[in-house]
């Protein structure tokens, strides 16, 4: 059995224990982490919370963006479709759903699209890397700032 390489940590040197199935079940179940993100244009303390992608809105949004790649279909909304799988209640469950991606794009100031899909990209292990290349791939990216009302 070899074993995932990784940086030096305190937990190099504790005992290791493998998880049955019910205690992984057990850990992911658990609530998601969430962050808040004040949005100060909308008023004081006013804001949003963010929480990651859920493994299932990751592989998602990874498809849409390869189908978009291998059949030159358009990305547009894709910083919303983003922000829609991570904007959430204080108990983290998610505010919107696949249907309001449009309605969430169209209506929010693009400046504010970019904000929310940066802090939404860190929480769910998206690079800056992997940004880069869509938006190095895309000439139909669609700047969600023109489309704002």
């Amino acid at each position: 059995m070899t074993e995932k390489k990784t940086e030096n940590t305190a937990e190099d040197d504790a005992p290791r224990v493998a998880l049955t199935t019910d205690a992984y079940m057990d850990h992911v179940k658990a609530p998601p982490q969430v962050e808040w993100h004040p949005i100060p244009q909308w008023g004081a303390g006013v804001g949003v919370y963010v929480r990651s992608a859920s493994g299932m809105a990751r592989d998602a949004y990874e498809i849409r963006y390869q189908a978009w790649k291998e059949k030159g279909d358009s990305l547009a909304n894709w910083r919303a479709t983003l922000v829609v799988a991570c904007l959430c209640a204080e108990d983290g469950r998610l505010l919107f759903g696949p249907k309001d991606i449009k309605r969430v794009s169209m209506w929010t100031d693009g400046a504010l699209i970019d904000e929310l899909f940066d802090h939404a990209r860190e929480m769910s292990g998206l690079t800056t890397e992997e940004v880069k290349e869509i938006e190095g791939n895309s000439s139909d990216i669609q700047n969600e700032s023109s489309t704002s009302g």
